[in-house]
């Protein structure tokens, strides 16, 4: 498999990427919206759902619900999402001046809202490779856009990842998820200065990103700011493929 590097900006690691990579493409703007019919009776019980009162997806900007609408846990995710809507929190309402904390707002909007959370999220983790997969198709464009856009210099000699000696596989979808380790820093370069000296300057990775050497496919992606930040030598990407 090609490896390529590039610049980029800040998130989270492994599966926390799909959401902080999802909310890189959220704006301040609310696109309209249907309304919201009721929730089902509670006690919940997801094997009891046919989710047939489920609304059409409505427009929207926030790049997680993008992601989430698509799959094989596509029913579990909007019912949570419903009662998000349902439970508009403080940042959600502005007319809102209620004086509760926000430590109890978000406790209380989390007691409502577990039941419909845990379905979609154990679904979640039966195919973290499937959505992983969703997840770079949805940042391929901005990746590609970096590589036409950035200018990359050379490193003087390319990184080499090491593939980690753990793996994940889900059968159901045939894709297997594996991690490279990527090291930090890399060879130095000389940039000029306005003394016509030049001085060394080391590299470092900022977004690793893999692709399949046939098809250009994105397999993964991950940003290192935590990494270079802490001083580590190293850091590990998650990429996932169809076996």
């Amino acid at each position: 498999k090609e490896v390529t590097t590039s610049d980029g900006t800040a998130a989270s690691k492994n599966d926390n990427k799909t959401n902080e990579a999802a909310s890189k493409n959220e704006t301040s703007q609310t696109p309209p919206s249907t309304p919201i019919k009721a929730l089902p009776t509670e006690p919940y019980n997801a094997a009891n759902d046919d989710y047939s009162d489920l609304p059409e997806d409505d427009d929207t900007y926030c790049g997680i619900c993008t992601i989430n609408r698509q799959g094989p846990c596509r029913n579990p995710w909007r019912r949570f999402e419903q009662c998000m809507k349902m439970n508009p929190t403080k940042d959600d309402d502005p007319g809102n001046d209620s004086m509760e904390t926000e430590g109890e707002e978000t406790a209380s909007v989390a007691a409502k809202c577990d039941p419909y959370f845990q379905p979609w999220f154990e679904c979640f983790m039966q195919h973290r490779g499937t959505y992983a997969m969703i997840t770079n198709q949805s940042m391929d464009p901005d990746i590609t856009r970096l590589e036409d856009e950035n200018q990359i210099l050379p490193f003087e000699q390319p990184p080499v990842p090491v593939i980690v000696d753990y793996e994940e596989m889900n059968d159901a979808e045939g894709i297997v998820t594996k991690y490279a380790r990527f090291p930090m820093t890399l060879s130095s370069i000389e940039e000029p200065k306005e003394d016509s000296k030049t001085e060394k300057r080391l590299q470092t990775i900022q977004l690793g990103y893999m692709r399949d050497g046939t098809t250009r496919e994105l397999l993964g992606f991950d940003y290192f700011r935590r990494e270079t930040e802490e001083g580590k030598e190293s850091g590990d990407l998650m990429f996932s493929m169809k076996v």
